[in-house]
């Protein structure tokens, strides 16, 4: 058996696809560079759709595909992540339709939707949060200097203090799988994680910079600017733009972003909604 973290994952080194697409061929290199005629493939949650993909890509590599707690890509109205990668989905458009077929995605789990235009959710949904956000992409990045602290790579061994702190701070939808999607990097100070911040959606020429967020114990001391301008930099350095999401009403965050070279693009309605159905219930252990 062999257990394979896609690039810039885990103890994996280069650089983190950026699509479904692209972690499946780093599976297929991966699989060509070990001489390997035919397998049984196993993939779960997101590798459940990265083993679907290179099952697509090279149908004569692929004996058996084994799949478990995924399910396809998505449909003609709507794609959404895992949820314990993160809450936001998307949907073709605002009719029932759409948002009928994302019920059948989430299947229960909340849903974090940008927005191009307010929306009327359609019976059968409850709004959970709604606001406008403000996107801002940053062309002309301002560099800030490190000041001598020292600026850690985070990973999966990180996760639980990675959720805790976004918990604490609420700077949008983390997941105990958030930090798959992308680099992610905190300041530790008295062996806590005492800030942090990483990427999230990628849009082709573009990446998010989200989970910005410092422990109410170490706010002041311009952590969160520093690590803004960390994470730019490396998305600069692939040749993308960075972009970010942050609520009209955070005035003193948009000021911050500002003073990093963000400039605003445009203004949307963002979302969290979920079905009134309830999930299945599931039955405890011994019971049939």
């Amino acid at each position: 058996m062999i257990l394979f973290n896609n690039a810039g994952i885990a103890s994996s080194s280069g650089e983190p696809a950026n699509t479904i697409v692209e972690m499946a061929s780093h599976v297929i290199a991966f699989l060509d560079a070990l001489g390997l005629e035919e397998i049984d493939l196993f993939g779960f949650s997101m590798g459940g759709f990265i083993a679907q993909q290179v099952t697509l890509d090279r149908p004569h590599l692929i004996r058996r595909l084994i799949l478990a707690g995924t399910g396809p890509q998505g449909g003609e109205d709507m794609l959404a992540y895992p949820p314990e990668v993160t809450a936001l989905a998307g949907v073709k458009n605002h009719g029932a339709d759409a948002f009928a077929a994302l019920a059948r995605v989430t299947k229960g789990d909340v849903a974090a939707l940008f927005c191009y235009e307010p929306v009327s959710i359609p019976t059968g949904w409850k709004t959970i949060h709604t606001s406008n956000l403000v996107q801002m992409v940053c062309e002309t990045p301002q560099t800030v200097s490190s000041d001598g602290v020292v600026i850690d790579e985070l990973s999966v061994a990180d996760s639980g203090e990675m959720v805790a702190l976004t918990k604490l701070t609420n700077p949008g939808p983390f997941g105990a799988r958030t930090q798959e999607l992308g680099l992610y990097v905190g300041i530790h100070q008295q062996g806590r994680l005492a800030a942090m911040a990483g990427e999230r959606q990628k849009l082709p020429g573009y990446t998010e910079v989200s989970a910005v967020c410092t422990h109410p114990d170490f706010q002041g001391r311009g952590y969160a600017r520093i690590l803004i301008s960390a994470v730019v930099q490396k998305i600069v350095e692939r040749g993308e733009i960075p972009m970010l999401h942050v609520r009209e009403d955070n005035a003193g965050a948009i000021r911050v972003y500002e003073k990093l070279g963000f400039t605003t693009r445009a203004i949307f309605p963002f979302l969290f909604c979920v079905t009134n159905r309830r999930k299945p219930r599931r039955d405890r252990p011994g019971q049939t």
